[in-house]
This record gives structure tokens, C-alpha cells and sequence, in this order.
């Protein structure tokens, strides 16, 4: 019986590590991209809408898959695709060779500003669907 709860840990452990990483990695090759494929001057404003929506999809999967309804792990979802935006916007200026962007940090907190309201969206309803998913699977 121990080796069940703790095998059921680790299982828990992997899955969560697994959706947050693959959360990050998502993110940060999106925004890579996103940015790399579109001429950031001339951008038109709904445009920058687009990665907001994507991370809500990503989020809103993630969350739903995940075993367990701690507030805990969805804040920790959110937070990690957050940071896979802002990585990967800084990864993105730094390796780009067409314009200079120096004022990258400030590109780096707009863009994770932009995509926040689309990851806590689909964080918070991935949860609501987890709930009703584990409350009819009984």
C-alpha cells in the first residue's frame, strides 16, 4: 500500500512537471514566432491579441488535464506560461539580426502583459472544466 501512494506521488509529479514544461516550451517557441515572422513596427494593434488567445487554449488544456484542483498548481501553470513569453521574447531580440531592439525589456514585460489575461483565462476555466469533469466521472 505505501508503494502504491507513493508510485501515485510520482506518477502526480511527472504530469505536472510534464504540463508545466510543456506550458513554458509552448510558450516560449510561440512568441519566438510570433515575433520572428511579423514586422513588430507595423504591426496592427489587433495582432497583438493573437498570442493572449493561444496561451488561453494552452492554459485552458493544461489545467484540465491536471489530476489534481489545487489553486496552487493552476497559479503555477499560469506563472510558467508567463515566463515562457518572457523568455522568449528576450531569447527572440537577442537573436535578432534585422533590427536593433534595445529596449527589449520593456518589449519583454509588454508582450507577457499582452498574453497574462489569455493564460489566466483559460487557467481558470480549465479548472471550472476540471471540476465538472471529476464531479461527473463519479
Amino acid at each position: 500500500m505505501i508503494l502504491q501512494i507513493k508510485e501515485s506521488r510520482i506518477k502526480i509529479f511527472f504530469r505536472v512537471f510534464g504540463l508545466l514544461a510543456t506550458t513554458f516550451v509552448i510558450g516560449f517557441l510561440f512568441i519566438n514566432y510570433f515575433l520572428s515572422s511579423r514586422n513588430i513596427d507595423r504591426m496592427p494593434m489587433y495582432q497583438t491579441f493573437y498570442p493572449a488567445c493561444f496561451m488561453a487554449i494552452v492554459t485552458l488544456v493544461g489545467s484540465a488535464l491536471m489530476l489534481r484542483k489545487g489553486l496552487l498548481l493552476r497559479c503555477l501553470l499560469f506563472f510558467t506560461a508567463c515566463l515562457g513569453v518572457f523568455i522568449g521574447v528576450a531569447f527572440d531580440a537577442m537573436t535578432d539580426t534585422k533590427m536593433d531592439r534595445n529596449l527589449f525589456p520593456i518589449e519583454m514585460v509588454l508582450w507577457t502583459v499582452f498574453t497574462a489575461p489569455g493564460a489566466a483565462a483559460g487557467t481558470v476555466i480549465g479548472g471550472i472544466m476540471n471540476r465538472f469533469m471529476k464531479k461527473t466521472n463519479k
